[in-house]
């Protein structure tokens, strides 16, 4: 921001005054930080998120209090599948040769509030999934090219889910996938030279229309079928 470097420091001192103000208009607010992107980038223009988080916690000497009640995370799954360990996709290329190419990244941040002892507060996903985009370069490495297709997508995110309520409880809240479609995408006529596009779980569709993928159906399938419900939107 700015054109300067990532500074943990300033923005944990950003953070401290935003809490601050915020609870004395509202003491029941939940604060939650801003999620940082993983990145291999560093450090003129970008930070990876597990050292920004590390110096988040030295700025503000080792305890959270008084600037987030939540943690939030961003945990895109990039080419690899939700189980699979970051080590995997540190080594292997296919899935990008860095830890944060996996969701389970997620875990490497959860080790650092336990590094400092903040284990009694949660970590929210503020946004996380998989795209299938198979015509922007910058995305469609770990997107089409890596085999990814609506239905994989649809796959990888009901497994995401499963594999928090599995693995991660009860440090796990919130889980916010990324994205619902936006009708202005169609404005140019081409919906699909937008990156977010891919990510989405629905087409873009007019109020009145509902423009399913198959991400949507699975979702809606799996969180029904937990409270023995069916959905509504399931064709068979």
């Amino acid at each position: 921001m700015g054109r300067r470097a990532a500074n943990p420091a300033q923005y944990t001192e950003f953070l401290g005054k935003a809490y601050a103000a915020i609870k004395r208009g509202n003491p029941n607010a939940i604060v939650i930080n801003a999620g940082m992107a993983p990145t291999g980038d560093c450090c003129d223009k970008a930070m990876p998120d597990d050292q920004f988080y590390e110096g988040m916690y030295q700025a503000m000497g080792g305890s959270s209090n008084g600037y987030f009640d939540k943690l939030g995370v961003h945990g895109a799954g990039f080419a690899a599948p939700p189980e699979l360990d970051p080590a995997e996709a540190a080594s292997n290329q296919q899935y990008g040769g860095y830890r944060f190419f996996a969701f389970r990244h997620v875990e490497d941040i959860r080790a650092i509030m336990e590094k400092y002892g903040d284990g009694g507060k949660q970590i929210v996903l503020l946004e996380f999934g998989w795209t299938f985009d198979k015509v922007n370069p910058s995305y469609k490495w770990h997107g089409a090219d890596a085999g990814i297709d609506e239905f994989v997508q649809a796959d990888y995110l009901k497994r995401a889910y499963q594999y928090a309520a599995a693995n991660w409880q009860p440090w796990i809240g919130l889980m916010s996938l990324i994205t619902m479609p936006n009708i202005d995408w169609l404005d140019d006529g081409n919906p699909q030279d937008e990156e977010q596009y891919w990510w989405a779980i629905m087409e873009p569709s007019p109020i009145d229309q509902k423009y399913w993928r198959p991400a949507y159906i699975e979702l809606c399938i799996y969180f029904n079928g937990l409270n023995g419900e069916r959905c509504p939107y399931d064709p068979n």
